[in-house]
């Protein structure tokens, strides 16, 4: 999807990516909406939300998804984060969650928020419900929400429908690992999925992005590994192109028309 690019598709749209992990997240935001696409910029806690969001405003990008309204390239748009890795023990974790409680009504954009029953941070995972379930409740409706869901599938969606967040927001599972079940009620709910190609390397991720509506198909890169990490153009954006291919292929479908669908549903959800 590099726009200009022989044969691939123009205006790329990378749903999950960690933009305030980026030292120059202003390269990032100027290289999408050259573009003509943007990138939804995850942030870990809500400080590093406040940075990103600061250092957009002073180059003059809009934070709200206000250029993807008036159709042009949004570039980077920052997200309001609660990572479920920085809720373990302490009296930092409890300040990220008052602060996230204290912005999330004033941002539509939010992630990365969830949970995470993976091994390293199981003992924090009653922490990690709790902070989720008062997320919840203090994002406004219409948000979109970029969710992880590690071994905890199930009790995202009891917390996004008893919240009322799966009725009145965009709920999106990047990264999708749960069960076929947990998919299939993910996808009944109405629900969103952002694939990537670190999902696209698993047989299972494989037949899960085969199965999610193309209507309801976002592409991610989940990019950069570590914070400090210079923005690559040329990486990030050939990420996207690969995993437009391999969805594409396993779909039966032309690589334009799925493109057309990921960026329609993209350019949507970035201007709420």
């Amino acid at each position: 999807m590099v726009s200009g690019a022989e044969g691939a598709c123009p205006a790329p749209f990378d749903m999950h990516l960690h933009g305030d992990w980026f030292s120059d997240p202003r390269a990032c935001s100027a290289s999408f909406a050259a573009a003509g696409g943007g990138a939804l910029g995850c942030t870990v806690e809500p400080a590093g939300y406040e940075g990103l969001a600061a250092e957009l405003a002073d180059e003059g990008r809009v934070p709200d998804g206000e250029a993807a309204r008036e159709g042009g390239g949004p570039g980077l748009v920052p997200a309001l984060g609660l990572h479920p890795w920085c809720l373990g023990e302490g009296s930092d974790a409890g300040r990220r969650v008052e602060r996230f409680c204290e912005l999330a009504g004033g941002c539509r954009l939010v992630g990365e928020v969830g949970l995470d029953r993976g091994r390293a941070h199981r003992q924090a995972f009653d922490a990690q419900v709790a902070a989720f379930r008062r997320a919840c409740d203090a994002v406004a409706p219409g948000s979109v929400l970029s969710i992880h869901s590690v071994g905890a599938a199930g009790e995202v969606l009891d917390i996004l429908g008893e919240s009322g967040r799966l009725a009145d927001c965009a709920c999106v599972f990047h990264w999708f690992s749960g069960t076929s079940d947990e998919l299939a009620r993910a996808r009944g709910a109405g629900c969103l999925f952002s694939v990537g190609p670190l999902m696209l390397r698993s047989r299972r991720g494989r037949e899960y992005a085969r199965q999610v509506p193309v209507g309801r198909l976002l592409l991610e890169t989940d990019l950069p590994e570590h914070p400090g990490t210079a923005w690559d153009a040329g990486a990030g954006l050939s990420a996207l192109d690969g995993a437009l291919a391999t969805v594409a292929a396993l779909k039966g479908v032309e690589p334009e028309a799925l493109a057309d669908a990921v960026r329609r549903a993209s350019r949507g959800l970035l201007s709420r």
